[in-house]
């Protein structure tokens, strides 16, 4: 019997930004280590981040389920 699951995936990455101030609270600055984290993910490989080690939380989906789950 096929089940619905949400999968919360939390992946960290290392980046080293030069940046003016490390508050980040400049949206500009901000932005910059996004992008930064970014490109180390997608340089790496998306494969590398999203596997078991990084999985936050596994839950069945229950408001809205597979549609074998739904009373027709």
């Amino acid at each position: 019997m096929k089940k619905a699951f949400l999968v919360t995936f939390c992946p960290t990455t290392r980046v080293v930004v030069d940046i003016e101030n490390d508050n980040l609270e400049d949206v500009f600055e901000f932005f910059k280590v996004i992008r930064a984290a970014r490109e180390q993910i997608e340089e790496v490989g998306i494969e590398e981040y999203l596997n078991g080690e990084n999985i936050d939380e596994i839950v069945l989906d229950e408001e809205l389920p597979y549609p074998q789950d739904f009373d027709l």
